[in-house]
């Protein structure tokens, strides 16, 4: 999961534990509509905004940051 700062500048990566899948037929691929739920068990907290689109592009930018603030050189 890619949790966003309250201010929108920062992403952390965090695990999560989900529970029941509330839109079976959603997560089957076998529904239309967008529309799904999932329970969080644990890893959130209330009120947090999480990237539900282009996550793989996120934690790559999230990855590249890290590696400038190591030290590290990084390649564009």
């Amino acid at each position: 999961m890619v949790v966003v700062s309250p201010d929108g500048k920062t992403l952390t990566k965090r695990s999560i534990e989900i529970g029941r899948i509330l839109d079976s037929g959603y997560v089957a691929e076998q529904s239309s509509d967008r529309f799904g739920a999932i329970v969080v068990l644990s890893g959130l907290r209330e009120n947090e905004k999480v990237a539900v689109e282009d996550t793989f592009f996120l934690d790559a930018e999230r990855r590249l940051q890290e590696g400038r603030v190591m030290g590290l050189e990084v390649m564009p």
